[in-house]
């Protein structure tokens, strides 16, 4: 399915810019659900749905991110974290198409604050009827 949205945005001939201010405007939106959580992100190639990938860590495929600490079951590892505008945009710069934050903050990883429901309807599902299973 993910594959199908980096097709979308080829399709549709999106350009980074748009992605940009895209993520620009929804920021303020987004900013309380970054704050301290851990991401994972898709990443494309420019125009190429073959090198989509996911990312959760920071040193797969030189992504210049802030980091965090994650401390699970005795074990250290690092996650990438943005919380600003400005490092959001570095993101999409290095490629990143979407942007999935943890149901849990780095400080409490193992009690999770948060759970999304991503309803993704076929494109001949009218949006009322996506509203309605929403709610």
């Amino acid at each position: 399915m993910k594959m199908n949205l980096m097709n979308l945005y080829l399709k549709k001939k999106t350009k980074k810019i748009e992605v940009v201010d895209y993520y620009d405007a929804v920021f303020p939106h987004m900013q309380p659900f970054l704050h301290d959580r851990p991401l994972s992100l898709l990443r494309c190639q420019e125009n190429s749905t073959a090198t989509c990938f996911f990312q959760k860590h920071p040193g797969v495929r030189q992504l210049d991110a802030r980091t965090g600490e994650v401390h699970f079951k005795n074990k250290k590892d690092t996650a990438i974290a943005a919380e600003t505008k400005e490092e959001l945009i570095a993101l999409i710069q290095a490629g990143v198409l979407e942007i999935h934050a943890w149901g849990a903050q780095f400080a409490q990883i193992t009690r999770p604050d948060l759970m999304v429901f991503d309803l993704d309807p076929e494109t001949s599902t009218l949006w009322p009827r996506v509203v309605d299973t929403a709610l």
